[in-house]
């Protein structure tokens, strides 16, 4: 079962409420979630209720590790929340897998031995499998989903139609508009380089020189205190994952920024579509959450999958199908 959300705190409360009816029942559970910074924060949440979990994942000690093996294999743990690896765990009177973040490539081991995708493995011990989703993968979308959810609403700029910088008109007046009532700017880009973040920091240093701007890559060596002083923040993936999710540690965003859409899209893979059409959802989800505008700035406001992903619209997992069902990319959930 899957449940697409883009609510954060409701999402959490139906994990919750899953994790008591399960132990109700006298069975342990299993939350995987797809990085040590995800494993703390919902650790943090299920501490609050009382819940007390166990935790598993590569940066424990070996000792610590043998500790929670020992612990699983005689049926000690009730709930514990793990990585990816946590899905091989030998629990006792196992009731429950929970996927937060369904659709995070780092459930998948490419890099070192085993291979293995813990969505596959899951299937394969014969208990309830539970995902959450802000943005389902293509292969999973087709089974059960929850479709009670608000779709968001998105501003989508034309470029073409503008003088070619990568700020508008109307992004320009939107800045102004959300410096005025001190709020803070948010503008994400996918890479960093001197075509995407930096040309970006530099138009917009000339456009407000009075304003502290700050660039949050992996490379910026920037600090938690300086971007909450900073009122325009830039950044990557790195800024999402580190600062805005799963927990948004950055108060007062009231305009999140896509101001060049179209590189979510230059990508040489079957995915680049259902990649884009996540980071849109995830970004127009934040946006929902913080009761900020969202705007979206490209040359191709025709975009078919930039369409779809403005409305939030499950059409686009019908079209992907299609397509990769016409192309043989459709084998089974796990490799489409």
């Amino acid at each position: 079962m899957i449940f697409k959300w883009n609510n954060i705190d409701k999402k959490n409360e139906m994990i919750l409420n899953l994790i008591k009816d399960t132990i109700k029942k006298n069975k342990s559970v299993l939350v995987l979630e797809p990085r040590l910074q995800n494993v703390n924060y919902m650790q943090k949440i299920l501490d609050t209720h009382k819940g007390c979990p166990y935790i598993y994942h590569s940066k424990l000690k070996k000792t610590e590790k043998w500790d929670v093996w020992k612990n699983a294999i005689e049926g000690k743990i009730k709930i514990i929340i793990a990585t990816r690896h946590g899905v091989f765990l030998p629990l006792k009177n196992l009731g429950l897998i929970i996927f937060d973040d369904e659709e995070d490539d780092d459930f998948t081991s490419i890099n070192q031995k085993p291979y293995y995708d813990a969505r596959t493995i899951a299937e394969l011990r014969n208990v309830e499998v539970v995902s959450f989703s802000q943005s389902p993968r293509v292969g999973t979308i087709f089974q059960e989903l929850d479709e009670n959810k608000i779709k968001p609403e998105i501003t989508i700029v034309d470029l073409k139609t503008g003088d070619y910088s990568p700020i508008s008109y109307t992004l320009k007046k939107a800045i102004r508009n959300t410096l005025q009532k001190g709020k803070k700017v948010v503008l994400f880009l996918n890479r960093k380089g001197e075509t995407g973040i930096e040309k970006l920091e530099k138009e917009l240093r000339k456009n407000s020189p009075a304003e502290r701007i700050i660039r949050v890559d992996k490379d910026s060596n920037t600090n938690f205190e300086d971007i909450k002083k900073s009122n325009i923040i830039i950044g990557t993936e790195y800024l999402y994952k580190n600062y805005l999710y799963p927990k948004n540690q950055i108060k007062g965003i009231d305009l999140i920024v896509l101001p060049k859409a179209d590189t979510l899209f230059n990508h040489p893979d079957f995915r680049t579509d259902e990649r884009a059409f996540a980071w849109i959802v995830k970004f127009s989800n934040l946006a929902e959450q913080e009761s900020a505008k969202f705007i979206v700035q490209t040359y191709s406001p025709e975009n078919q999958v930039l369409r779809l992903a403005c409305q939030n619209s499950l059409d686009f997992y019908k079209r992907e199908y299609e397509i990769r069902k016409k192309f043989g990319y459709v084998r089974n959930n796990h490799t489409s």
